[in-house]
């Protein structure tokens, strides 16, 4: 008596099949009343090739809007990556082609992961191959940000000091018990992709009017890839940028302008490439093909290139008396 009461207030009866991608699909019931075929409180997982749990959808509501084709209302997509960690996504909507392993939606997305939260509108994923990799599109009102303050390993910057780019709330001036943004490090682009690999580690892709921005320094550009890698305390950290196209990066009593901007957590410098220019309040301005700026030495390395010679103009400086002859 107990299931048939169960029974009769369910619309629906929710079965699980398994297919041949991987997929577990729910086999939907119509409603009598309305004629609708969906389902509440779904749970549907995807499998890799070695038939772990790729990732997990999970659904207030799901609708068949078409051959393999369903509408979720308030969908969370975790995402497993081979070293335990996941990724969770967040809207309130989206279409679903479970065969195709693909995903998409107009509201706005909430991606969270170590280290890392990005949202945007106009979203899109993709299980691009099973073995390697996830990637999600975010084509609108877009925002990345990290845990990592990555400032302190550019070339050339302090280890505490004001920094003039933030805004007052988040000067570092503030006292430790007072700071409490999570996410220190800020990126925004007209369009940006993360892609998640299977060992734990992303792939930031940003296009169109580019800036990030953290503690003491800022980068604007055209485009940028990002690099997250795992840190020593397992939490994801900034690893590497590549900034291309009327880059500017301004620190701490220094601007810098180049074609190209390249820099890995692994090494010391910065390497400016293509028509790069340094402004430096103590040692003046440098011109050429390629400049390296070197961690924590405050000095630059300025390499010249088939354009033409390199330039280097140092401020004034104080005269010189020496010893006269007796």
């Amino acid at each position: 008596m107990k299931e048939c009461r169960l029974l009769m207030k369910t619309r629906f009866i929710i079965l699980l099949i398994t297919v041949a991608i991987g997929v577990v699909c729910p086999v939907f019931a119509k409603d009598g009343k309305s004629g609708e075929i969906s389902a509440s409180e779904v749970v549907i997982p995807a499998y890799d090739e070695d038939g772990r749990i790729a990732w997990e959808l999970r659904a207030s509501e799901v609708t068949s809007v078409g051959e393999d084709r369903y509408l979720a209302q308030d969908p969370v997509l975790e995402i497993l990556a081979q070293d335990q960690t996941s990724n969770l996504a967040e809207s309130d909507q989206g279409v679903f082609n479970l065969a195709e392993r693909k995903a998409q939606g107009e509201s706005r997305m909430t991606l969270t992961g170590s280290g890392f939260e990005a949202e945007g509108e106009g979203w899109s994923f993709e299980d691009k191959d099973r073995a390697k990799k996830h990637r999600f599109i975010f084509e609108e009102n877009t925002r990345i940000a990290f845990e990592h303050p990555f400032s302190e390993l550019l070339a050339g910057l302090p280890p505490a000091s004001t920094n003039p780019l933030l805004p007052p709330t988040q000067s570092s001036k503030k006292k430790k018990q007072e700071n409490t943004n999570p996410f220190p490090s800020i990126a925004y682009a007209e369009r940006f992709e993360v892609i998640s690999l299977k060992d734990g580690r992303h792939q930031f892709l940003l296009e169109g009017n580019v800036s990030v921005t953290t503690e003491n320094a800022s980068i604007s550009c055209e485009s940028a890839e990002i690099q997250l890698s795992k840190g020593s305390d397992g939490v994801g950290e900034v690893s590497g940028i590549q900034a291309t196209g009327s880059v500017n990066l301004k620190q701490l009593g220094r601007e810098c302008w180049a074609d190209q901007l390249m820099w890995d957590a692994n090494d010391s410098k910065v390497s400016l490439l293509g028509n790069a220019r340094v402004m430096d309040d103590e040692w003046g301005e440098a011109n050429g093909e390629k400049i390296l700026l070197e961690k924590g030495k405050g000095r630059a390395q300025v390499i010249g290139g088939k354009q033409g010679r390199s330039k280097l103009s140092l401020p004034n400086l104080p005269a010189f008396s020496f010893p006269s002859k007796k």
